[in-house]
């Protein structure tokens, strides 16, 4: 199925531009397990701080022990409030700064140059448009010999 030389002109150049890779099951059970893992850590790391510092499991009067921790909480708060602030200011300064397009956009590409900058043809380019989901077969030089349709 070929596409006339007018209709390519009219038709845009790329209308979905996410790119969407298969994933295997696999990956993905190990990767919510690496997640599970490390948050659980993190959890028993924070819980244990606290209840060495709520129940004094190491003897010390429990007066020093929680002031110190509240401190040490308060400095991390203030830290935290500063580097918050810092970023809000940053976000509305480029807000400000970049509120008018500075410039020119670029004038939009042809179905010839695109062919010819990925070194493809014509056909393989139309497939790659009108597919919704392709398998894309390559050959040892990672050059595009093929494109099949995955829709029934």
């Amino acid at each position: 199925m070929t596409v006339s030389a007018l209709k390519r002109k009219n038709m845009p150049v790329m209308t979905n531009k996410i790119i969407k890779t298969q994933r295997i099951k696999h990956y993905i059970i190990l990767d919510v397990v690496i997640t599970i893992f490390a948050w659980i850590g993190f959890i028993y790391l924070v819980v244990s701080g606290f209840v060495r510092n709520i129940f004094n499991t190491y003897h010390l009067p429990v007066k020093s022990s929680i002031p110190d921790s509240i401190n040490s909480l308060l400095v991390y708060c203030f830290i935290m409030s500063i580097l918050a602030s810092i970023l809000i200011g940053w976000a509305f300064y480029n807000k400000r700064r970049f509120r008018v397009e500075r410039r020119n956009r670029r004038k939009e590409i042809n179905f010839e140059t695109l062919a010819e900058s990925f070194d493809v043809d014509l056909n393989v380019l139309e497939a790659l448009q009108t597919n919704k989901s392709s398998r894309i077969h390559h050959d040892h030089g990672a050059k595009i010999t093929k494109v099949g349709d995955l829709q029934p």
